[in-house]
């Protein structure tokens, strides 16, 4: 049951009014207990719920009991064995729902009529549910999510590779050339060990011959990482996710010791974590201008960053072990894009990293 007004004022009447309006739960173990903490979020606007496997249609019946029914305007379900048709009936009670996406519920066996069944109960909803072998779109940044576990290690190189290349450039430091990757909102994040200074230009080429040069608006010599931007890199986002031990990933970067005009792309599988507790430890190992070069997962997403070896702890290390012997290097050092957030989100930006 829903707590009455008159009783939720009495009990927060000293509680200032802060309130959760979006839930991204990607990649969460959330199951139908935990659901029950949605009951009495007043103004939840949006929730994400990808590649989320513990919870099944009856979790739902939680946001339709609950105060969501009346706010809840997105909701986005990708890849769940467990949801089925039977969540139409809790999902018809969401009144506020404008946009609803599916993707990758193998258990709903007809998609044209989910589709008919919920647009007929909640007409002001704009609803996706591509077939399997499409790709699906998110909210707030353009998602490339694609079916891969239908695919061989081949075809899902390819398709990551034909998907990013674009967005991969080579990046010429101060000290090292090496890679990057374009973020989004005219950002590109890059290792700061190749040697840059803040506010100074720097050249980037990209496929098809793209020459351009980017500003430097932030470096962490600790984390390793430098942000620039330009007007000519792109505006809409990557997808980010979490990548874990055991998990394979793709590399893409610019070897130095290959003349090319396009990024390369290679397999790799983590290992474990690296003794700081940070980085994660990749293998094998990766050639001399890779570093600085985006990691996605076999979904596609931008998951880490390539910032030196297994043994690289300082600027100078990162770049002896790194390039100097890059031939006895056979793991790398892969810093998670959720650590990458963080420190450039609570930490102030060095002058050079030179």
């Amino acid at each position: 049951m829903i707590e009455k007004e008159d009783t939720y004022v009495t009990r927060w009447a000293n509680a200032k009014p802060i309130y959760i309006h979006e839930v991204d739960a990607t990649d969460s173990a959330i199951g139908y207990d935990g659901f029950k903490f949605f009951r009495e979020c007043r103004e939840l606007r949006v929730l994400k719920l990808n590649y989320c496997e513990y919870f099944d249609d009856e979790a739902f019946r939680h946001l339709a009991y609950g105060r969501p029914k009346n706010t809840l305007n997105e909701l986005e379900i990708i890849t769940n064995g467990s949801v089925s048709e039977g969540i139409i009936k809790w999902i018809t009670e969401l009144k506020a729902l404008k946009r609803l996406h599916l993707y990758l519920l193998p258990r709903i066996r007809n998609r044209n009529a989910f589709i008919r069944q919920v647009q007929l109960a909640l007409p002001q909803c704009n609803i996706t549910f591509p077939e399997s072998d499409k790709f699906g779109y998110g909210y707030n940044v353009k998602q490339y999510i694609f079916s891969s576990s239908l695919m061989d290690d081949k075809e899902r190189s390819e398709k990551i590779y034909n998907t990013w290349k674009n967005r991969v450039f080579r990046v010429e430091g101060g000290k090292l050339n090496g890679s990057g990757i374009a973020l989004g909102r005219k950002h590109l994040l890059t290792a700061a060990h190749m040697g840059f200074k803040l506010k100074e230009r720097y050249s980037l080429h990209g496929t098809n011959d793209v020459h351009l040069s980017a500003t430097v608006e932030y470096i962490n010599r600790k984390a390793d990482v430098a942000l620039l931007k330009s007007d000519e890199l792109p505006d809409t986002e990557i997808e980010r996710r979490n990548l874990d031990v055991g998990r394979n990933y793709f590399l893409m970067g610019y070897p130095s010791d290959v003349v090319e005009s396009a990024p390369s792309i290679s397999k790799g599988i983590v290992e474990n974590f690296h003794a700081d507790q940070i980085h994660l430890v990749g293998s094998p190992g990766a050639r001399y201008g890779y570093s600085g070069g985006p990691v996605f997962d076999k979904g596609g997403a931008l998951t880490a960053l390539l910032v030196g070896g297994r043994t690289c702890l300082t600027q100078d290390s990162t770049f002896k072990d790194m390039f100097t012997q890059p031939t006895q290097q056979n793991n790398v050092r892969l810093l998670p894009m959720n650590v990458i957030e963080w420190a450039i989100k609570t930490s102030k930006s060095d002058e050079d990293s030179m």
